[in-house]
Parts: structure tokens; C-alpha cells; sequence
């Protein structure tokens, strides 16, 4: 479909996001097609009739939501948005679109400006907008698509949210608890050897088990557990006999 002069359109770079403007910054900084992101084709120089289409070669300005016009800072040649009248050539852009004579939704343009001669271009590393080079290449590439109506971007939102709000299933329930129990029967006596006497005592909470008796002092206790028994072994630091006793 086609775009015309007062439409509101977005304007998305090469890297997937869309030019968004707040105050007088312009960045492309998300994915998303909201108030921010939204701009109106205003025409410049003769064409000044309103629900024209915007053809190849055409002299714009570019609106943005906050009634401000884009424009390339000079020095910086930063893309600003700026407020006041749009009557300096640094707010006029030439459009050249790519492989077709009018413009339409999707279609990829290069923006020029009339101050500058330089061609807007996008950095995926810092999320600025400039106007640095006269190149039609890959980071000046922008595709114009129409931007969504109110009752669109609900309906969206509400898609979001609602994907977002689903349950796991018993499936991933079960899977959850099968991990957990895993995680436990993996646990060697080496692993328990030394813990303290709440960790234990968590430990055979969650495992049905009874908990064993802290360690008498001047012993060392070498000790595991099974489905049926408990048993220890315990070495006497004064002695040289061991005493193996089963619980």
C-alpha cells in the first residue's frame, strides 16, 4: 500500500530497529512501533498539497510525534530533532527510493539532506543517527513501513502479555521435579562429609530420611546413606582400634 504526505510512517535501519525520538535526541534503540518511532512526511519546495504520494526525488521534511522536525546538526552532523519553523535546508531531505518510482509500505529509501549533501546513516554500536557520508550502501539503508493504528498495537500488547502469562504444563512440571529429585539421589557421602548440622537435616527433610547425630569430638567419621540404613565408622584418635557400628 501506498504512503502518502501525512501518513504516519516508521522507519526501521539495517540492523532491525526503528529511529525513536525523545526531546530533541534521536536514536534507534528498540524493535518496537509505538508513538515514539512514529513520523509524518511533510512535502517541501513546490509540492505542497496534502495525500499526495510521496515520489522518487522528493523534497521532505520529516515530523516527529512531539512536533518537532528532524534535522543534521551542523558540525556533529548528528540527526537532532529540531523545534521551530522547518525552513533551513538542514531539515529538507531528498528521497531516493530504491527500485521504484513511488513510495510504499516496506520499500527502502535514502535520505539526503539538502544542507549537508550526506546521506542519514545508522551505527548499531552506539545507536546514534547521523548524516556522515555520501555512500547509498548498507548503513544507509531505511525501510518505510506504516505505523500500526491504536486498536493494532493493543491488540499486540495484549498477544504479548498473554504469551507471557501461560502456565507450564504438567509436562514441565514433571520434568521439574524428576531434575530436582536427580540432583539429590546424585549427592556422595563425600559431598555430606563435614556439613553443617541444619544443611543435613534440610537435606533428609527433602529425602525422607532420618538425620544422624553430629560427631563426637576427637573422631574422624567417614559416613554414608542408604534406602535402609545409616552406617557409620568411626576411627578413635587415642587408639588404635576402630569401632564399626551400624545404625
Amino acid at each position: 500500500s501506498e504512503i502518502r504526505y501525512g501518513d504516519k510512517a516508521c522507519l526501521r535501519v539495517f540492523y532491525g530497529r526503528y529511529l525513536d525520538v525523545f526531546g530533541s535526541t534521536v536514536r534507534a534503540q528498540w524493535c518496537d512501533k509505538g508513538t515514539w518511532q512514529e513520523f509524518v512526511f511533510c512535502p517541501a519546495g513546490s509540492r505542497k498539497g496534502k495525500s499526495c504520494e510521496i515520489k522518487d526525488g522528493d523534497v521532505v521534511h520529516l515530523r516527529t510525534h512531539n512536533g518537532r522536525h528532524l534535522a543534521v546538526k551542523p558540525g556533529t552532523r548528528e540527526l537532532i530533532a529540531q523545534k521551530g519553523v522547518c525552513s533551513s535546508p538542514s531539515s529538507k531531505f531528498v528521497v531516493h527510493i530504491q527500485n521504484s518510482k513511488e513510495l510504499r509500505h516496506t520499500c527502502v529509501v535514502f535520505l539526503e539532506n539538502k544542507s549537508s549533501r550526506t546521506v542519514v546513516d545508522a551505527d548499531d554500536e552506539s545507536d546514534l543517527i547521523s548524516a556522515r557520508f555520501t555512500d547509498h550502501g548498507e548503513w544507509q539503508k531505511i525501510v518505510v513501513e506504516k505505523a500500526p493504528s491504536k486498536a493494532q498495537r493493543l491488540a499486540a500488547r495484549a498477544a504479548a502479555k498473554k504469551a507471557q502469562d501461560i502456565p507450564p504444563t504438567p509436562k514441565n512440571r514433571r520434568r521439574v521435579g524428576e531434575m530436582q529429585s536427580d540432583s539429590l539421589s546424585a549427592m556422595t557421602d563425600l559431598d555430606l562429609v563435614g556439613a553443617p548440622a541444619a544443611k543435613r537435616q534440610r537435606l533428609f527433610t527433602k529425602t525422607g530420611e532420618s538425620p544422624l547425630c553430629d560427631l563426637t569430638n576427637g573422631s574422624k567419621a567417614m559416613w554414608g546413606r542408604s534406602s535402609s540404613a545409616v552406617s557409620l565408622s568411626t576411627t578413635a584418635s587415642n587408639s588404635g582400634s576402630s569401632t564399626e557400628s551400624t545404625l
